[in-house]
């Protein structure tokens, strides 16, 4: 064997030695084997603001349960507070109780290191007034309440 080859050969393993290493650290890091580091299945690595309302949302489906209800969204008020790394949504619920509607405020604070709900507040608008549910007796398309 020439020394040219002795040298390639000596590179070639070198650059498999790095590349094997830097696998092998990649899966460790995200499998949270290093001590200090967060990871791991079922652990978000970037939490977006959707992944924050989407967490909320099914907390206030959760809430409701089987009510008949309608959940809007606040994208006035809603975000990301820099201050304490969380995000900040709220939602408009309206609740369908013996002909009348109510009004929820809900709260919902998300951390974005891992997704996890810190806080989930739901209030009753006391001071709105109870409406009555309008139904559609006929076919018009538009009908005024009676």
């Amino acid at each position: 064997m020439t020394s040219r080859s002795k040298q390639n050969t000596y590179v070639v393993i070198t650059a498999v030695a790095i590349v094997l290493a830097s696998v092998l650290a990649t899966v460790a890091f995200n499998m949270g084997a290093l001590p200090g580091v967060e990871g791991g299945e079922g652990q978000y690595q970037n939490v977006t603001f959707t992944d924050a309302t989407l967490s909320c949302e099914k907390q206030v489906d959760d809430q409701f349960g089987r009510q008949d209800f309608q959940r809007v969204f606040d994208n006035h008020s809603s975000r990301f507070d820099h201050t304490v790394s969380r995000y900040k949504i709220f939602f408009k619920v309206y609740v369908e109780k013996k002909e009348k509607m109510t009004e929820y405020f809900i709260t919902c604070i998300v951390r974005s290191r891992d997704g996890g709900i810190d806080d989930f507040e739901v209030l009753e608008n006391k001071q709105a007034p109870k409406t009555e549910v309008i139904k559609k007796s006929s076919d018009k398309f538009i009908e005024w309440p009676k």
